[in-house]
């Protein structure tokens, strides 16, 4: 890292060193170390999503179109609404 100094009229250039700071220092010496004595005790669970069916294949156009604007109403009554429906 350089950083410049004014010295009266001339500018001069000094290197200045890098200290890693002692938090930083612990935190990479003992993350992996938690990472894997965590996997040990719970693994890492990996799951995939199944797509979703079709369901505009028996609906007319017109109908998808009405169900997107429906759900889109919804979407914004519930977003403006300050009623509390039970």
């Amino acid at each position: 890292m350089l950083s410049q100094i004014r010295d009266g009229y001339s500018l001069t250039t000094v290197k200045v060193a890098y200290v890693t700071p002692a938090w930083l220092v612990c935190v990479q010496l003992v993350s992996p170390l938690m990472t894997s004595q965590l996997d040990n005790v719970v693994p890492v669970r990996h799951s995939s999503r199944r797509p979703s069916k079709p369901i505009y294949k028996w609906l007319l156009t017109e109908a998808v179109a009405a169900k997107r604007e429906r759900r889109r109403l919804d979407r914004r009554w519930l977003s403006t609404s300050d009623i509390v429906i039970v």
